[in-house]
């Protein structure tokens, strides 16, 4: 949808053009200084059509004028209808591009014809944030949101390219491991998003594509949830509950869904692609039964459950699904220690000494036995935590926000009333299994922590820290992740100190425990060099940057590629600090380039590796392309996140520093106070990034001559920075300079000297 400033502007044009001689209206047009994406709907009404005055309101509103209908050409926000892809049960896709001339995008746009009223339908705007940050590599990225002119949502999705999962493994036939491997990576996408307590609701082949290069993408995720939620919210008697026949599961055909319904619709998936490809095989298919059975508490208790045991299958491992049987798990011990059983029957039968092996055979099985038992005791455990969390989801959370429960109250539930529900009874809930509710309260943290809600994020991270490393120890994943996500909360709000700590322990808890190949072990050591830049600490944070990369699994190509431009990322920035700004640009157009392979033009970290490009250019002194590029990553952040964000607040004072740099500070003050506002909204006051952009705004003033508020503010921003900022740090530095400034035009020249003796002192 045009914004509302966009549509006045577009209506103003039109009427403009309305009032001259049809020969006059292009030169008129061509002379107008105009917004790109208002440039472009004006133009799109010229070329089609002989009379304005008939398209004038279908622009204004920036949708097509045609009623319950859709066509190549019409325009939705920045998004024309470039073609029609076909229609499913949620409504019609269409492919279409951006228009607003910031850069070339194609997208696939769903238009949802079902939701029956405005209720619906501010509750679908509202909700549909927590698809927005479902960031997954396969999982395919909601882009933008909007309506039509008759109020029917839309939602334009990265449009992906390639072949229904089934029909290619039909054409394809890959062997086993290769097909297991591609299910496992939709099986992990999908553990991901119940990770963040969202439910796909419509698995199903034709929702999974395969792309070249081979990679799996998951298609419309979370939207049937969404919709059922939103449709029930404006109607007395809820509608059925749409599902798609053959992979919903029993529950959820009756109403009622968890995580798993998703595990039942992975089973019946798997058991389609098995036969696609032409395998059979018996613990396979134990599997399938495992995770398709009727009864819920049946099947495997999560997503993760289920990826384990096929994990187990891959390593020749007894399965989980199997039914007890000890001559089976004989031959599972045989097939994986075929040679030392191949070279001690060779010994017994020619060396006689069989009693001797055959002792120590069984001491050894002994201990495999323990093993098994220990390892078989854990797995039921995760698995009662799994079903524990998956039923609190449902009970506690799903419910509340359910019609057929809570009756017309329950239309105007969103994500965080239920969350707050559900937490006022959790301890009760899950009294004596600390570690359930660790888990729990971990997951609900990172929902809020992905709406913005630090302060209950950091609570909910808290508790879930102190309760996994009671019952699990310190060194557990679990725990090591909760560790990881509080020290993310602290990293976002500014708390460096808190998060560098967290950090260093991380890191050195999980080489301990895991080695310095682990996924998690590298998440810790990538934080510390963002860390290292941000408080710029150049001494530790270059040469350990340097030691991680040379780390082969961290190179392009390799398994850990994406977490290497990271890091490589933030390596850069470290140089950039340094002065080698060369060395620095080469690196941020590299990742660059990519993200944008990897992820699309408009991924945060896309949209981060051109900001410190952008960077670059203002520390080169290239003030007015670096004015340029701000001004359309703003408009981009804001596109993606939203206006109340700490993106946005960063591109405002960025912008703001460009603008200040070519002497136009009453402009940058309105960007610097706007990101100023944004910033205490979301943080609080007293915040560090609200302490960077207090310093642009007295750097602004005291360059206006408004040399007493100036003070103030160097004062208020000094009082922020130096709790996290050594003296050394670029932001002190210029603190200290334009303080002194300000003393010694006021006068106060003892001030100002003691202030440059202690920027002398090394």
């Amino acid at each position: 949808m045009a914004s509302r400033a966009a549509s006045d502007q577009i209506g103003a044009v039109l009427k403009q053009l309305l009032e001259l001689p049809a020969s006059q209206r292009s030169a008129a047009f061509a002379g107008m200084a105009l917004d790109p994406s208002v440039r472009a709907l004006v133009q799109i009404a010229l070329q089609s059509s002989p009379d304005l005055s008939e398209t004038e309101p279908a622009l204004r509103s920036g949708l097509p004028h045609r009623a319950r209908t859709l066509e190549r050409g019409d325009i939705l926000g920045v998004w024309r209808i470039e073609r029609d892809l076909g229609k499913g049960g949620m409504g019609s896709v269409f492919e279409v591009c951006r228009i607003d001339g910031h850069f070339k995008q194609r997208g696939a746009l769903k238009w949802l014809t079902g939701l029956p009223g405005p209720e619906a339908r501010e509750y679908f705007a509202r909700e549909r944030q927590v698809l927005a940050d479902l960031s997954h590599p396969n999982i395919a990225r909601l882009l933008d949101g909007g309506a039509t002119a008759d109020g029917d949502p839309y939602l334009v999705m990265e449009l992906i390219e390639g072949q229904h999962i089934d029909v290619w493994c039909h054409q394809h036939r890959p062997d086993p491991k290769r097909l297991l491997n591609l299910f496992c990576m939709v099986a992990e996408a999908v553990a991901f998003a119940h990770r963040q307590l969202v439910l796909h609701c419509d698995l199903k082949p034709s929702n999974i594509l395969i792309t070249e290069p081979l990679r799996p993408v998951l298609l419309d995720f979370g939207i049937a949830r969404l919709l059922d939620q939103a449709d029930r919210r404006d109607q007395e008697t809820p509608a059925p509950h749409a599902f798609s026949p053959g992979y919903a599961s029993p529950e959820h055909q009756a109403g009622r869904v968890s995580t798993q319904s998703d595990v039942y619709s992975l089973g019946v998936i798997l058991g389609e692609l098995l036969h696609a490809s032409g395998h059979s095989n018996p613990e396979l298919h134990c599997i399938v039964d495992r995770a398709t059975q009727d009864e819920p508490q049946r099947r495997y208790g999560s997503v993760d459950a289920l990826i384990d045991d096929l994990h187990r299958y891959q390593q020749h491992l007894p399965i989980r699904a199997w039914p007890p049987d000890h001559l089976y798990r004989t031959q599972k011990w045989l097939r994986r220690n075929w040679l030392s059983a191949g070279l001690s029957a060779a010994a017994i039968l020619g060396l006689g000494l069989g009693t001797v092996l055959a002792f120590s055979g069984f001491r050894q099985a002994e201990r495999d036995r323990d093993l098994a038992l220990a390892a078989q005791s854990r797995a039921e455990q995760e698995r009662a935590a799994a079903q524990a969390v998956a039923d609190f989801m449902v009970e506690d959370l799903l419910l509340s926000a359910d019609v057929n429960t809570r009756g017309r109250d329950a239309r105007d539930v969103t994500v965080l009333d239920a969350m707050a529900a559900g937490l006022a009874n959790i301890e009760s809930r899950f009294a004596g299994h600390p570690e359930t509710e660790g888990r729990v309260r971990f997951a609900i943290g990172t929902v809020y922590k992905h709406l913005n809600r630090m302060a209950e994020a950091e609570q909910q991270h808290s508790q879930a820290l102190a309760l996994l490393q009671n019952s699990l120890g310190e060194s557990h994943e679990l725990s090591l992740e909760a560790l990881n996500g509080l020290a993310g909360i602290y990293l976002r709000t500014g708390d460096f100190d808190l998060a560098k700590r967290d950090y260093d322990q991380g890191h050195a808890l999980a080489m301990k425990a895991f080695g310095p190949d682990a996924p998690i072990t590298l998440n810790f050591a990538g934080q510390r060099v963002v860390i290292a830049f941000l408080t710029q600490d150049l001494s530790f944070g270059i040469p350990f940057a340097e030691q991680l990369l040379q780390n082969p699994i961290l190179a392009e190509g390799a398994t850990e590629a994406v977490r290497g431009m990271q890091i490589r990322h933030n390596y850069g920035r470290l140089l950039a600090v340094r002065g080698d700004l060369d060395a620095a640009e080469a690196i941020f157009q590299n990742a660059w380039r990519f993200r944008r392979q990897h992820f699309g033009p408009d991924a945060l970290n896309t949209l981060e590796a051109e900001a410190s490009l952008s960077e670059s250019l203002l520390r080169r002194g290239q003030f007015g392309e670096a004015e340029a590029r701000y001004r359309d990553l703003l408009a981009r952040y804001e596109h993606v996140t939203g206006r109340e964000h700490a993106a946005v607040a960063t591109m405002l004072q960025n912008l703001g520093r460009a603008l200040a740099a070519q002497g136009k500070h009453a402009d940058a003050m309105n960007h610097y106070r706007e990101a100023l506002e944004i910033t205490d909204r979301l943080f609080g006051k007293g915040k560090i990034l609200s302490g960077q952009i207090q310093l642009r705004i007295a750097q602004s003033q005291l360059a206006q001559g408004d040399v007493a508020n100036a003070i103030s503010q160097f004062l208020g921003a000094e009082a922020i920075l130096a709790k996290q900022f050594p003296m050394t740090h670029e932001h002190r530095q210029e603190l200290a300079v334009g303080l002194a400034d300000a003393y010694r035009r006021s006068g106060r020249e003892s001030d100002a000297q003691a202030l440059e003796h202690r920027l002398s002192k090394p």
